[in-house]
């Protein structure tokens, strides 16, 4: 297609999707607040958790988050933006790598790198 005249029809060129992994959730009325929760829930309104630590941790941290359409990302120094997971998110995410379509049951480590390329957190 690079070679040949532009005629208009490019009926050859199929669009892929940005991500093949897509996470949905559906969390019970009470469970736990999780760290994505908390942050964003100070991002929204600046309201702190009840224990001194997380209000430590997120008081010292938040400056490298941001909230983009009610998801929490994190900054990154040399990729963009990363999607912060919820931990069932993030349990679908990694089976989901781990295992693959082809099956590859890769490292610790390398999948690790493999989820950061893929644009999580």
């Amino acid at each position: 297609m690079a070679s040949r005249p532009d005629h208009g029809n490019h009926s050859e060129v199929k669009e892929l999707p940005f991500r093949a992994i897509s996470v949905s959730t559906i969390t019970p009325a009470e469970v736990r607040a999780t760290w994505v929760q908390e942050m964003l829930l100070f991002k929204r309104d600046r309201i702190f958790p009840n224990d001194e630590a997380t209000a430590w941790r997120i008081r010292r941290t938040q400056a490298w988050y941001s909230e983009v359409n009610a998801r929490l990302y994190k900054r990154s120094f040399s990729q963009p933006l990363l999607q912060c997971l919820e931990p069932d998110e993030a349990q679908a995410v990694l089976i989901e790598v781990h295992e693959g379509i082809c099956g590859e049951h890769i490292a610790g480590r390398t999948l690790a790198y493999k989820i950061l390329r893929q644009g999580y957190y």
